[in-house]
């Protein structure tokens, strides 16, 4: 995934979702002008999710798609998914993503 720590083919361009916007270029979330700073695998999450508007995907297809051949717990894909509800970042609330 690119973004935070990322690497790989770059996902190019901007996702909209008020009050947020996605630069999948410049790995970047904003809201407004204000940079909101997320963890490598919490952008990685956002970006998969983001770029299937209205797909119901599972824990394991992200899992798979974040943590390739990594063996991780469901723990960790809980963990950020709180990170993208925290008081920071309120991106998972009811009508927020498309």
């Amino acid at each position: 995934m690119h973004g935070p720590g990322g690497s790989g083919p770059a996902p190019r361009g901007e996702i909209r979702f008020a009050p947020y916007l996605l630069d999948l270029d410049a790995g970047l979330l904003r809201s407004g002008e204000t940079a909101i700073s997320l963890r490598p695998k919490t952008w990685a999450v956002l970006c998969y999710l983001a770029q299937r508007p209205g797909v119901l995907v599972t824990k394991e297809e992200i899992l798979d798609a974040v943590w390739a051949g990594t063996a991780v717990t469901e723990a960790t894909l809980t963990k950020s998914i709180a990170a993208l509800t925290s008081q920071d970042c309120r991106v998972f609330r009811p009508g927020v993503l498309p």
